[in-house]
């Protein structure tokens, strides 16, 4: 269900969580120079499928191995989550709150003391939304990361660069049941996204699934569910060679690269390598 590492230790400097040290040389947005210059729209990232879901945090029938901390640490800048109505509060499930569960401002809150530590990071949100718009506010609100999410005012989006100067670093949309055209967006007025029930003896698709192929953003599911996400399927459609194939396919279906390629466990193969590359071309 959806809605996608260079790691360089430098000795005794500082270092920005895409390995550049820090108030040294070039902006690095993203953990690249070139995607400063970018609009929002032209940059791709690497997107965790249920993000929240992570044995790391001890919830069963997982889609990632880390915390969100960590995922955000290594490199992810797309949280893919899924949130639900428990009791009047706005809290993240997948499916079952039984599964594992976790108040959305929890979640939140570590997501702005990251961007509190890496000032010329910009993430993107995606929600499968069970609970109102209002409720979803709140957290953000009570987080303190309502005042960094991003409510765009025309039809261009803004570069990263003028956005981590605005300390607007959030983009925020729901899939499902959410979703104005301010901050908090319809994910399929601005997103086109190719099939995600993929099984594990079926080729991965590019064909346009939700929204039209003419919005500005496309997210790439690349990930098997057959019923459920295994690391052992990740690791085999994570490797770099798998994950090119199908990226390099689909763009030239969809006529422009992706936006987002979202994956199960994240950790395993080489989506936030490969992402990174497409960054700096």
């Amino acid at each position: 269900m959806p809605t996608a590492h260079f790691v360089a230790l430098f000795l005794l400097a500082p270092l920005t969580a895409c390995g550049a040290p820090k108030g040294e040389g070039p902006r690095r947005c993203n953990g690249s120079a070139a995607a400063c210059e970018r609009r929002l729209d032209e940059i791709t990232v690497a997107g965790a499928h249920n993000a929240m879901s992570n044995a790391e945090e001890g919830w069963l029938f997982p889609n990632q191995s880390w915390s969100v901390q960590r995922q955000l640490g290594a490199g992810v800048r797309g949280l893919n989550l899924d949130v639900y109505d428990e009791g009047g509060v706005a809290t993240l499930c997948h499916g079952y709150c039984s599964l594992g569960s976790e108040p959305l401002v929890d979640l939140l809150l570590r997501v702005n003391e990251f961007l509190d530590e890496e000032p010329d990071e910009v993430l993107l949100l995606t929600f499968e939304a069970y609970a109102s718009p209002a409720l979803v506010e709140a957290a953000f609100r009570e987080s303190g990361l309502r005042s960094r999410v991003i409510s765009p005012d025309g039809p261009d989006w803004p570069t990263l660069d003028a956005l981590v100067e605005a300390d607007q670093r959030v983009a925020v949309w729901a899939s499902d049941g959410g979703g104005d055209a301010g901050w908090y967006r319809d994910q399929w007025t601005d997103w086109v996204d190719n099939p995600y029930a993929v099984a594990r003896d079926e080729a991965l698709p590019c064909e346009a699934d939700r929204g039209q192929p003419s919005n500005p953003f496309f997210n790439l599911n690349h990930f098997i569910t057959d019923p459920v996400a295994r690391a052992e399927d990740a690791a085999l459609v994570n490797a770099a060679a798998v994950l090119t194939e199908h990226i390099d396919r689909c763009t030239a279906e969809m006529g422009r690269p992706p936006s987002q390629v979202l994956v199960d466990f994240v950790d395993l193969g080489d989506a936030i390598a490969v992402v990174a590359q497409m960054n700096e071309g």
